[in-house]
């Protein structure tokens, strides 16, 4: 399982956002964190090649993906309600 986080690509411009995000200002900050990406594609392909290599099954890429990939394994009823809700609140949702 490959799990890139936010990576410097236009996938986000390409798509389009559903529920309770489908919104135009949400879709601008949502572009925006991919506009803003540290990493791009590169750093994905080298990833997957070091993963095929050791023979990972498990591919984090980003620094947020580390994050979700550790707090989900080590404390996961606590750590994705938390995370949702941050992620909410950065693009506008939440309190």
């Amino acid at each position: 399982m490959v799990s890139p986080g936010i990576i410097g690509t236009k996938i986000a411009e390409t798509g389009r956002v559903r529920g309770e995000l489908a919104d135009p200002d949400v879709e601008e900050q949502v572009y925006q964190m991919y506009r803003d990406a540290k990493w791009g594609p590169d750093r994905v392909a080298t990833a997957i090649v070091r993963a095929v290599e050791k023979n990972r099954a498990v591919v984090p890429v980003a620094p947020e993906a580390w994050i979700m990939y550790y707090g989900k394994r080590f404390l996961p009823g606590v750590f994705s309600p938390l995370f949702r809700r941050a992620m909410a609140k950065k693009i506008g949702l939440g309190p």
